[in-house]
């Protein structure tokens, strides 16, 4: 039947405020209406997830009622951003086991409970819908952060709305209707007289970024074009994988999963959407995972590997997922270990690879190095870097400009570089720039039978049985050759 008090919906409203405004002055309960409008079922529940979806038998019932159009009725409900941002269809199906879960694997959205504007509540007494959308955490009108608990009750406002609760009396809309502790009445705090909290210029334009792409606005991701629903897909696992490494104990709201429940808190949720927003205004996957690379520690190893670790953090379909395989090759590579800095490329300097020998002295190697690999390894890996400052393109190239085995030469790097710290690779990078500068100028060594013979003389690094590079005293260290690269090395 319909209710002797009709009002029209404001902008944005939502079907709650619209009850408590509409229960007000009659003094009378949510409860109460809801049995007028015949939506009360047997034992006193109300529709399951009412005020997120209705069936067309509801919404026809709400329609009477408050003497609005069916699609008057859908816009005042989180279905009026269904499909284009929010996929909601397992809250429509019957019975509703295990419904909750499968929107939460899909999307961030608050199924229970919302944040507010105290001054929109001041002003209208009306609760908006994109309030219980995760990614409006500011409002345009006051420029205001939206607050996110009551201060009453410590919860956020309408999360533990119950039967109880709906048959108290509505006094305002602005009042806070959780549940005690105890159950035996409503939290009353007056919600339009909470402080508001000033917000910073580059919050709000994020947010109406966020805003246009929530009313249908066009975006590309990653150089395509693609669907808002994708957009803030992606858009939550740029916020997750920031989190997953972040030292802020704010951004630890769920550890293992992430994905799965947005941060309440508006400020927090703010301060992820401008870390993240690099990442989802990146041109490609490839400058996407170097960005990533700068919130991601080098020192950081999983054993399960890159890619499961980025997964598991963001979620598993995740638009995202061209980047994380781009990172994970990225930190995978040699090159990346031996020069970090963005997988750049080392500096081609003027160095002839006539005067590079196939294995290093061990007097040029960093002293304070790791003894892991063996020292013939660590010697030849030493000589590849040297033949790519030279200008070997790859390390495969720079084993065959050195006659070294192509994948001998690939193996050894990467299981030198992976036992490197990263204040090890650093010094080695020293140490190879540092050889190379003596080696320009130096002519190239002699050969016999195919072989390299390269002695400290060569080099003029002084006597290989008494040089002193490091300046830690002279070297006692005798040179052996290499029987894996078919070489000889010898004193003079």
């Amino acid at each position: 039947m319909p209710l002797p008090i009709r009002l029209d919906p404001g902008a944005g409203e939502s079907l709650e405020s619209l009850l408590d405004r509409t229960a007000a002055p009659m003094h009378t309960s949510i409860a109460h209406l809801l049995q007028a409008m015949g939506l009360v079922a047997e034992g006193g529940h109300t529709p399951p997830f009412f005020g997120s979806v209705a069936d067309a038998q509801i919404t026809v019932k709400l329609a009477r009622g408050l003497g609005l159009s069916t699609d008057a009725v859908r816009q005042t409900m989180l279905e009026r951003y269904s499909p284009n941002i929010l996929d909601l269809d397992p809250l429509r199906v019957r019975p509703a086991r295990g419904a909750t879960a499968a929107v939460l694997r899909r999307q961030w959205i608050f199924v229970a409970g919302t944040r507010f504007c105290p001054r929109c509540l001041a002003d209208t007494s009306q609760w908006k819908v994109e309030w219980r959308l995760p990614w409006i955490t500011t409002c345009p009108q006051h420029r205001a952060v939206l607050v996110s608990h009551c201060p009453g009750c410590g919860l956020p406002p309408r999360s533990s709305v119950t039967r109880a609760s709906t048959r108290v009396s509505v006094v305002s809309a602005a009042v806070c209707r959780n549940m005690t502790l105890d159950g035996g009445d409503i939290c009353g705090t007056r919600l339009d007289l909470v402080p508001l909290s000033a917000s910073a210029p580059m919050a709000t334009r994020t947010d109406a970024h966020l805003r246009c792409v929530i009313e249908g606005g066009q975006m590309e991701l990653l150089g395509r074009p693609s669907r808002p629903f994708e957009v803030l897909q992606a858009w939550r696992a740029a916020a997750c994988l920031v989190s997953a490494f972040s030292s802020d104990p704010r951004d630890m709201w769920h550890p293992k999963r992430p994905w799965l429940s947005p941060p309440r808190d508006a400020q927090t949720m703010r301060s992820l959407l401008q870390r993240a927003t690099p990442l989802i205004e990146a041109p490609d996957a490839h400058t996407a995972a170097e960005l990533l690379s700068d919130f991601v520690p080098r020192t950081t190893r999983p054993s399960s590997g890159w890619k499961a670790l980025l997964r598991e953090k963001a979620g598993k379909a995740s638009p995202l997922t061209p980047v994380i395989d781009a990172f994970a090759t990225m930190r995978g590579r040699p090159s990346s270990r031996l020069h970090h800095a963005r997988q750049l490329a080392l500096p081609v300097r003027d160095l002839p690879l006539g005067v590079i020998p196939q294995l290093a002295w061990t007097c040029a190697l960093p002293p304070s190095l790791s003894t892991r690999p063996s020292l013939p390894i660590r010697r030849a890996v030493f000589s590849l870097s040297l033949a790519r400052l030279a200008g070997s393109a790859d390390w495969l190239a720079a084993a065959q400009d050195l006659q070294v085995a192509p994948a001998a030469g690939r193996r050894w790097t990467r299981y030198t570089f992976g036992a490197m710290t990263a204040a090890e690779r650093t010094t080695w990078t020293t140490a190879v720039d540092r050889c190379a500068t003596a080696l320009s100028s130096q002519p190239p060594p002699t050969r016999t039978r195919s072989h390299w013979i390269v002695t400290a003389r060569d080099l003029r690094l002084g006597d290989a049985a008494g040089c002193d590079v490091w300046g830690l005293g002279r070297c006692s260290r005798t040179f052996t050759g290499c029987a894996g690269l078919g070489m000889r090395l010898e004193n003079r």
